[in-house]
């Protein structure tokens, strides 16, 4: 094998475990600490669906429509990251997909604590986040990588 395929499988590796380990734990714990806010200023009309360890789903009274609120760094980073490191990213796109999920994560809380409050505008903010920006947020670093990657190389096979 050559270091290049040994590098990658241990870096994956070392993610996963990173993941499992720290990652996970660490969301669960940011999760009990939104639930916690949440019961101390949760609006009467605001009933939740379905809770658990990695989101929230809450819904108003009378209406059918759910909001959910869910916890970054779940399973389209962990997807994201490992296909940063398939293709071999620069490190600037590992920085890039983590700034976006802290900054999405803290948009989903502050927009959700805020909603069960009353605000059903905020709910629907952090629904939106949850559902579709984070999501696709880490799936698209990896099409940005990969881009970049091809883009360089047919800049250097231009220059020879």
């Amino acid at each position: 094998m050559n270091k290049k395929v040994l590098f990658k499988a241990l870096a994956l590796v070392l993610f996963i475990l990173f993941y499992f380990k720290g990652v996970i734990p660490l969301r669960e714990s940011a999760m009990d600490e939104v639930k916690s806010h949440m019961f101390e200023n949760i609006d009467e009309e605001i009933k939740i669906f379905e809770e658990g360890a990695r989101g929230v789903t809450v819904y108003e009274v009378g209406f059918s429509q759910k909001y959910k609120a869910r916890i970054p760094f779940g399973m389209n980073f962990f997807i994201g990251i490992i296909g940063l490191i398939l293709i071999s990213a620069t490190r600037k796109f590992y920085f890039i997909e983590i700034g976006v999920q802290v900054l999405f994560g803290s948009i989903i809380a502050f927009s959700f604590l805020y909603g069960v409050q009353g605000n059903i505008s905020f709910l629907r903010i952090s629904d939106m986040a949850s559902i579709y920006f984070l999501p696709l947020s880490s799936l698209f670093m990896v099409v940005l990588a990969f881009i970049e990657k091809k883009m360089l190389k047919m800049k250097s096979e231009n220059e020879n």
